[in-house]
Parts: C-alpha cells; sequence; structure tokens
C-alpha cells in the first residue's frame, strides 16, 4: 500500500484498496501484524503472496497474491485476488504444460516487433 507524506493523495486513491478487514497476528499461519506500542491494531504489515507447494504432484499446488495478476490500477485483474486472499483462500497453481493449458482462461501472446520496421 502507498502512503505515507510524500505521496500525493491522488496517487493513494489510484493504487490503494481498501481498507480490508483482517484478524491474525504475527506468529500464526496467514500472519499479519501490527503495532500494538501505538495502541492502533490496523495491520501494517501482511505477505503479499500466499503459496502451499504439493511436491509430490506440483500440479495441486495453490497460492493467492494480496492484490491481483495485474500491475495496472484500471484493469479488472488489479485486485481480483484482495478479497480471496484476506479470507484465507486459494488458487490452483498449474505447473505442468498439460495442467496449465487445461486451467487457462485467457492468453496473453507477447509477439517480438523488429525495431527497424517501425
Amino acid at each position: 500500500m502507498l502512503g505515507g507524506p510524500t505521496v500525493p493523495d491522488v496517487v493513494r486513491k489510484v493504487f490503494n484498496r481498501g481498507p480490508v478487514e483482517l484478524g491474525g497476528g504475527s506468529s500464526i499461519v496467514n500472519a499479519n501484524g501490527w503495532d500494538a506500542s501505538s495502541g492502533n491494531f490496523d495491520v501494517d504489515w501482511a505477505p503479499s503472496m500466499r503459496m502451499v507447494v504439493d511436491l509430490g504432484n506440483l500440479d495441486e499446488s495453490t497460492w493467492v497474491t494480496q492484490t491481483g495478476t495485474s500491475g495496472h490500477p484500471y484493469s479488472a485483474h488489479y485486485v481480483d485476488q484482495l478479497d480471496a486472499w484476506a479470507a484465507g483462500e486459494t488458487f490452483p497453481w498449474p505447473f505442468s504444460r498439460g495442467a496449465v493449458e487445461q486451467g487457462r482462461q485467457e492468453e496473453l501472446v507477447l509477439t517480438p516487433q523488429d525495431a527497424s520496421s517501425g
């Protein structure tokens, strides 16, 4: 989350989402933290991604990211995982080519362009 006095309010409004209600503590699964000495119990740190990797079957692994799968704040995917992340949920994380192709919902194809052609 962007914050602090040096970040213009308009920038914070574009990039930040929330607030999001979170429970937990600093020494448990799905850890989140706060500064109890300040008397403020608003979460001020949390993991940006959670994953469970099944080393016996990588296609059974799961993950979730704090925001979403896009870094563009006006994309539908900018915070498409935030609610699931806050709820402690995860999504399939396919590994093998077959599992990736089966789970694919969208595909972005990047095609290099010769700089001399225009």
